[in-house]
């Protein structure tokens, strides 16, 4: 991931509030957990939580293993993320 990418990607107060950006930006939990400090295990964990909290999933995870997986983040998890790190000041 480019440089400037991986700065924005990890902008934030936490690394369970920069997990889901991380995760926007790379397409990937396994790559957002290695840019936050997080290890996969807590990423997942992050992952499901979120996704239980809503009447829908903000993030669609995908098994990895030799290709890789993709995990995008869905519009309400976009919409949720801009909500929740703008009442915390950040952009």
């Amino acid at each position: 991931m480019p440089t400037a990418a991986r700065a924005r990607a990890v902008a934030g107060p936490t690394a369970a509030h920069r997990a889901p950006r991380a995760i926007r930006a790379s397409g990937s939990i396994s790559a957002a957990a290695r840019l936050v400090g997080l290890s996969y295990k807590a990423a997942w964990d992050a992952v499901q939580v979120m996704n239980n909290l809503f009447d829908r999933p903000l993030v669609l995870p995908a098994a990895g293993g030799k290709d890789g997986g993709a995990s995008p983040i869905t519009e309400a998890g976009i919409a949720v993320q801009s909500i929740t790190l703008a009442s915390l000041g950040y952009r």
